[in-house]
């Protein structure tokens, strides 16, 4: 598509698993393993060390109905849209192949624990909270969250990454600058 933007920019988007789904959690904590900070997968193979990249996230949606595993990124200056897409390929294949250490996957945990305990410190987040969990149908997960997070293994992140992640169910948007007049 091609539209009145600044650099070339891109969205890959895979269905997942509804909200109350277990995967939902694993998803999670896959999207923060490929792009929540500088130590990052993509961060550091798409934008420190490769510079295919000029920023790059992913994340997830889905509150009620199925929903979707998000990558998003704006290519660096004379970088095509294929050399990054193989590049973000050849992440996810690592993911789905090589078990994540134990100490990044303490890490992804206990940066999910953090927010959601954050969440609950005042009184409007946690009736948000609780307004939300009967939305979704389940109360009851607002004491049992953080416990899913923390029984998630590098296994299930494997898992996930194949059973989601598969290239065959990647609906792509790749945004181009018009071309001047």
């Amino acid at each position: 598509m091609k539209s009145d933007v600044p650099v070339p920019a891109f969205y890959l988007v895979f269905p997942m698993a509804a909200r109350t789904h277990a995967d939902y959690y694993v998803l999670d904590l896959l999207s923060d393993l490929l792009a929540l900070g500088k130590s990052s997968l993509f961060y550091k193979r798409l934008i420190k060390d490769t510079h295919l990249l000029a920023a790059a996230d992913a994340y997830i949606t889905g509150t009620h109905d199925t929903g979707l595993f998000v990558i998003e990124g704006k290519l660096s200056k004379d970088v095509t849209f294929g050399k990054a897409y193989e590049e973000i390929m050849n992440i996810i294949k690592q993911v789905k192949e090589e078990a994540v250490e134990e100490r990044v996957m303490e890490k992804l945990k206990n940066g999910l624990e953090s927010s959601v305990v954050f969440s609950e410190t005042s009184t409007l987040g946690k009736a948000m909270n609780l307004a939300y969990y009967e939305l979704i149908g389940d109360v009851e997960l607002i004491n049992t969250e953080s416990d899913k997070y923390q029984a998630i293994t590098a296994n299930d992140l494997i898992r996930v990454t194949r059973t989601y992640l598969d290239e065959s169910m990647c609906t792509t948007l790749l945004y181009e600058p018009q071309e001047s007049q």
